[in-house]
């Protein structure tokens, strides 16, 4: 398999810069916790920015990112052989499906949320969301009878 090479770039000049100054854990959740209590205030949102989070987590499973996922698709690193191989066409994928139940699920959500900001009922919108609400285990309701 190939390997990239090493760059050989020293940064501890760089890294000395910062001083005193210890590396410290920042994860994602944290930032988007924080951006979503900074949005109102700085005028770039009024939502809270932890569902946008979440949906991009769950889309960067089955998208472009390299994920397990993604990796399976495209390499072929069976036993059969020592050399990993592109593979002719990509594995088979239930992202569609995924797509469509996310899509289903957050579209009546998201309309809830702007039409009861602007006042106005919502029952069609809220009758859909709760019927196509995920299941504890995470499958879609729908799914549970096949």
């Amino acid at each position: 398999m190939p390997q990239l090479e090493h760059s050989r770039i020293d940064l501890h000049s760089a890294i000395a810069e910062y001083g005193p100054y210890e590396a410290q854990s920042l994860p994602v959740s944290t930032m988007v916790d924080e951006l979503s209590e900074w949005a109102p205030r700085l005028g770039f949102s009024q939502e809270d920015l932890r569902p946008v989070y979440l949906s991009y987590r769950v889309l960067s499973m089955i998208g472009g990112h390299a994920s397990q996922r993604v990796l399976d698709e495209l390499f072929d690193a069976s036993p059969r052989s020592h050399y990993v191989r592109i593979n002719a066409q990509p594995a088979s994928n239930d992202g569609a499906v995924l797509l469509w139940d996310i899509g289903l699920y957050y579209t009546p959500f998201a309309a809830e949320w702007v039409l009861s900001a602007a006042g106005f009922a919502t029952p069609e919108s809220t009758q859909i969301r709760q019927w196509s609400a995920p299941l504890p285990n995470g499958r879609a309701p729908w799914l549970e009878d096949s």
